[in-house]
């Protein structure tokens, strides 16, 4: 839209036709419109500027109504001297002749003039979004407040819910996506296999800008991508930054546990009564009687290979391979063990065997056992745990500061 010099001008953040109050604020969020209200007085609103500041004080306004967007007569007129502007903001009352207007044809147009400057472009009555604040209406009640609170639910579902496509590299799991396979960590924010890839052996290759509390001066971005080793030697500050820097977080346990839900326990494979998955790092099955991890995208995707260690969403992985940091931290509990660095199964037997690990009192951290530092929850167990890895192993043995060769991680996304 143009600036006319020295003159304000509209900037019509959302034109709204609403009955009873006019729902202002600075956060503007959109919800396509569902039809005109039946009730009067029907309200257009919108925002005025003046050299980019929000006008104040009385501004004399004028709408007209249109059957077409462009040319032709007006339809009605509201003349509204002296509306009253706010931060930039005004609400007029539609006349009486153009609310008939509109509740016999929504499908009209708008056109605002300010003193004697009419703006150039209609506005479309029928189909214009509707303004909302980020809140509630502090004027709206009854049945417009019933109105807001169901279209502000409708947008909530639209930003967060179920429907929105997984970015490349991920896959969905109800309402959020979680990377396809453990997490690689580069330099390059393209996660396309270029720059420079850390934490792939089991040296802690990772620079000073990037250290293990997290307090990164240049960061280094979680990537979700075939064929290549997934990082380790990673503490959980470092996971969690990662994450963060590809615009994503280091996933729940609880995200975690629905995303794994499917994948084969060690064992549990149709026609297997074995402990073990798969000692070969290019077997289709979860390895978790390995000497080595493998790179990803093994998990079905070689010759011969199967899909048995991914799971009813699409996860790769997940059992054996690496352990993987996930966002919860606790306690180092007395009950689950019976000493330190012994682990024991609490689990029942339709759980597969799989294992809790933890320590008496104290947590494994950067080669000693430390008292009263918090236990930071890794998942699915190793590639060389056998039976005692699965979608119910949990290893609350090792604080957030520590890292070690068999460790890594993935990313979630809110859908």
């Amino acid at each position: 839209m143009k600036t006319i010099k020295n003159k304000p001008w509209i900037v019509v953040v959302a034109v709204a036709v609403v009955s009873g109050a006019v729902v202002a604020g600075w956060e503007i969020r959109r919800a396509l419109a569902e039809g005109v209200p039946s009730t009067d007085p029907l309200y257009v609103g919108g925002m005025l500027t003046d050299g980019g500041a929000p006008v104040e004080g009385p501004r004399d306004l004028t709408v007209r109504l249109y059957a077409t967007a462009v040319g032709g007569s007006a339809v009605c007129t509201t003349a509204a001297p002296g509306t009253s502007v706010s931060g930039g903001r005004f609400r007029i009352a539609l006349d009486v002749s153009c609310a008939t207007a509109v509740h016999a044809n929504p499908d009209l147009w708008m056109e605002v003039q300010v003193g004697t400057t009419t703006f150039p472009g209609r506005s479309k009555v029928g189909a214009v979004p509707y303004a909302l604040e980020s809140g509630r209406a502090s004027e709206a009640a009854g049945a417009l407040e019933t109105r807001l609170a169901a279209m502000e639910g409708r947008l909530a579902d639209l930003e967060t819910g179920p429907g929105r496509t997984c970015p490349t590299g991920m896959v969905a799991a109800g309402s959020f996506c979680i990377d396809k396979y453990e997490a690689s960590v580069w330099s390059n924010a393209a996660c396309d296999g270029t720059g420079t890839q850390y934490g792939e052996t089991t040296t802690d290759d990772y620079p000073s800008s990037f250290p293990d509390n997290g307090n990164f001066t240049i960061p280094l971005h979680a990537c979700s991508i075939p064929a290549v080793m997934p990082a380790r030697m990673i503490t959980w500050f470092q996971a969690q930054q990662a994450c963060a820097a590809s615009g994503k977080h280091l996933c729940t346990n609880e995200e975690w546990q629905t995303a794994v839900a499917g994948t084969y326990d060690p064992g549990s494979w149709p026609g297997s009564s074995g402990a073990c998955g798969s000692a070969s790092a290019t077997s289709g099955r979860c390895i978790t009687c390995a000497s080595d991890p493998r790179n990803t995208g093994q998990a079905g995707t070689v010759a011969g290979g199967t899909n048995d260690c991914i799971s009813m969403h699409g996860a790769e992985d997940m059992i054996g391979n690496l352990l993987e940091w996930v966002a919860w931290w606790g306690e180092a509990g007395r009950t689950w063990q019976t000493a330190d660095g012994q682990s024991t199964g609490p689990w029942p037997a339709a759980y597969n065997g799989d294992y809790t690990w933890n320590l008496n009192g104290t947590v494994y951290s950067n080669s000693a056992y430390v008292a009263g530092l918090p236990a930071a929850a890794i998942r699915g167990g190793p590639w060389s745990d056998g039976a005692a890895a699965g979608a119910f192993a949990v290893n609350l043995g090792i604080g957030p500061s520590s890292w070690g060769s068999d460790i890594g991680f993935r990313c979630c996304l809110g859908r």
